[in-house]
């Protein structure tokens, strides 16, 4: 992943929450994360950890959020295997919980994540949307 991660809040509604987030690069897949030295790894998550934190800073709720739905779109040229694009984005997601957007990462706290694929320039949409009793 290159240094100049780039965020962009696509939408943002504050209550109910939802927030629709827009990455400029994709995670690497699990087979190329689990080669990389733990180093490696950890920098790459620190990188995603902060461009999310600073990006969102100003539109977080505020207290993290106890029941989310996922939506991930992973758009580029190739397909992975559905469990491999699943898998590629427990970092980003993990990004979101140290953020502060949802209490944990947990099917608990998610429910069944949405995770589609197009092809087309690379690119990464994530939709946080809160879900109310």
């Amino acid at each position: 992943m290159p240094c100049s991660l780039l965020v962009v809040i696509l939408e943002y509604n504050p209550k109910p929450y939802s927030i629709k987030l827009y990455f400029d690069v994709l995670p690497a897949s699990l087979n190329v994360q689990l080669r990389q030295h733990y180093f490696t790894r950890s920098a790459l998550k620190k990188e995603w950890v902060a461009r999310i934190g600073f990006e969102t800073s100003r539109c977080r709720p505020p207290v993290p959020l106890k029941r989310v739905n996922l939506v991930i779109k992973r758009v580029c040229k190739r397909f992975m295997d559905f469990d491999g694009a699943v898998a590629s984005m427990k970092g980003v997601v993990d990004s979101l919980v140290i953020c502060g957007i949802m209490h944990d990462d947990s099917y608990d706290v998610t429910g069944p994540w949405v995770v589609t694929q197009e092809r087309g320039s690379t690119g990464l949409f994530i939709e946080v949307r809160e879900v109310t009793p």
